[in-house]
């Protein structure tokens, strides 16, 4: 019997988790228990972004995509506070709207 790695045995229980997904949300859709989705759960939903690295551009990038805090973009990218405060307005188009949230000038 071969050797089964840690990593495919993470891999298999992923696998194994979004057939599960789709068949529950399958299913939801279905028998009428919950909306329609505006968007399918795909992997390309989701942004390929580097961790512990931000420049003006990533930071363009990915408030444009969805807007957020700045300690949400701190975890996010694993840097400081401050280094996401620095990338604001002039560094780039991004600006601190209302209530903190980062939005792109256009």
């Amino acid at each position: 019997m071969a050797e089964v790695t840690p990593k495919e045995i993470v891999f298999w229980h992923r696998a194994q988790a979004a057939m599960h997904t789709r068949m529950a949300d399958e299913m939801e859709r279905q028998y009428g228990l919950r909306p329609p989705q505006r968007f399918k759960r795909t992997e390309d939903n989701v942004l390929d972004l580097p961790i512990g690295v931000l420049s003006a551009e990533l930071l363009e990038k990915r408030v444009k995509q969805k807007s957020a805090r700045v300690a949400d973009i701190a975890r996010e990218f694993s840097v400081s506070p401050d280094a996401v405060n620095a990338l604001l307005e002039p560094a780039s188009k991004v600006y601190s709207a209302e209530r903190g949230w980062l939005k792109v000038r256009e």
